[in-house]
């Protein structure tokens, strides 16, 4: 398989979720990781339980509190609201879904299109001007480079309904960061099998359109295993 090739069937799938635990930085690549979001958006939007749960904690040691103070009927209220606020928490998370999540979710999508030769799929999630670029690591490597949508998509039904067909995909790992009103960033490790496992890095670069989607509009690879990562 020539390194082009090797550069788009990283992108064209990946492998098995999961798999990737314990893998060598060697073998499997590493990157810079994105900053973190703020820990109260977390908290609050993205994984509530634990806040719930010390609401609960809280409300529970209030009542039984108030109660051998004699002031049941106020530890009562108070344990009461507790639960409520914990209720509220894990609806608002259920209910809002954050930048990051929508970045996430649709990487995932387009990973998933791209394995499967999804043009429709990837179509809705590229931005009209989107652009796969080599990046420094791989400016040697022309071929990966693409400008626009149709030429994307196309590409890549072109190779995975040719030679490139991966046996199984799966994402290893995620990160996502919101940059700015509109743009945010994720990358994404994946792991294709096509005659053998490749590993490899990608990065995202988002923008929130008008109709309120987020679509793609860069794609880079940052690492792949065994073409100059």
């Amino acid at each position: 398989m020539g390194m082009d090739a090797m550069l788009m069937t990283a992108w064209a799938g990946v492998v098995w979720a999961g798999s990737g635990v314990g893998i060598p930085a060697s073998i499997g690549g590493s990157v810079a990781p994105l900053p973190r979001a703020p820990a109260w958006e977390v908290m609050v939007l993205e994984s509530p339980l634990l806040g719930a749960i010390a609401l609960v904690v809280v409300g529970c040691s209030l009542w039984w509190t108030l109660r051998a103070s004699g002031r049941g009927r106020v530890g009562v209220v108070a344990a009461a609201a507790a639960m409520v606020l914990a209720g509220v928490l894990m609806v608002t998370a259920a209910v809002v879904e954050t930048a990051r999540e929508a970045m996430s979710r649709r990487t995932r999508d387009l990973v998933r299109a791209a394995v499967t030769g999804d043009g429709v799929v990837m179509r809705e999630i590229l931005a009209e001007d989107a652009r796969v670029r080599a990046g420094e690591r791989f400016r040697w490597v022309g071929r990966i480079e693409a400008s626009g949508r149709e030429e994307i998509a196309s590409r890549v039904e072109r190779e995975v309904s040719g030679a490139l067909r991966p046996e199984g995909w799966g994402v290893l790992k995620l990160q996502a960061k919101r940059d700015g009103g509109n743009v945010g960033r994720t990358q994404v490790q994946v792991r294709v099998d096509a005659g053998g496992p490749l590993f490899s890095w990608w990065r995202l670069d988002w923008r929130l359109e008008e109709d309120g989607a987020w679509r793609v509009m860069g794609i880079e690879p940052l690492f792949v295993g065994g073409v100059g990562g």
